[in-house]
């Protein structure tokens, strides 16, 4: 029997210590100052209601439906209906040239089970002190301003370990647990 996809959670953390797993900072857009971006995050996928062996595999797509990430086939399964398994990946250092709208696939078997939006938002950062709260924001800052500063751009560190992306269920986690 095929499993239901009960929650697929992107998030910028995935605590390793915490018995059972948790999500912090759960996102629905990433907004920046700056692009290209670059940012890493999490993906945690919740399978249930199914038994048998099955394999998945995550895409993100651009706003123009290219492949910018995909996982490859990541097997799992699930002994009975009510032990449920999570697949969480690690997306490392993945960048965004652009704003706009990029898509989350989620297959399973192969076979589309779930797409949805991921925006990508430019952030327009302005100096606000008292007398530029009413300033509209096409009005040229008064001249005994200086124009304010771009945000640095958002950093990461690439593990060598784990590459550029890498599937994994916290440590201690054990699907069905309490």
């Amino acid at each position: 029997m095929k499993p239901s996809l009960q929650f697929s959670v992107p998030c910028l953390n995935v605590p390793e210590e915490a018995r059972l797993p948790s999500f912090e900072n759960v996102f629905y857009e990433l907004p920046s100052p700056d692009f290209p971006f670059t940012v890493d995050f999490f993906l945690a996928n919740g399978w249930c209601a199914g038994q048998g062996r099955f394999f998945q595999e995550v895409r993100l797509l651009t706003p123009a439906g290219q492949v910018l990430v995909q996982t490859g086939k990541q097997p799992f399964e699930l002994p009975h209906e009510l032990q449920p398994y999570m697949v969480v990946n690690k997306f490392q250092g993945l960048r965004f040239d652009a704003p706009g709208v990029y898509r989350i696939q989620i297959l399973l078997e192969g076979e589309p089970y779930l797409d949805y939006p991921l925006e990508i938002r430019q952030l327009f950062l302005q100096n606000a002190g008292p007398s530029d709260e009413k300033r509209p924001e096409s009005q040229p800052a008064p001249e005994s301003q200086p124009p304010p500063k771009p945000a640095p751009p958002a950093t990461s560190q690439k593990d060598e370990k784990d590459g550029f992306l890498s599937s994994s269920i916290p440590p201690g986690y054990k699907p069905g647990s309490v």
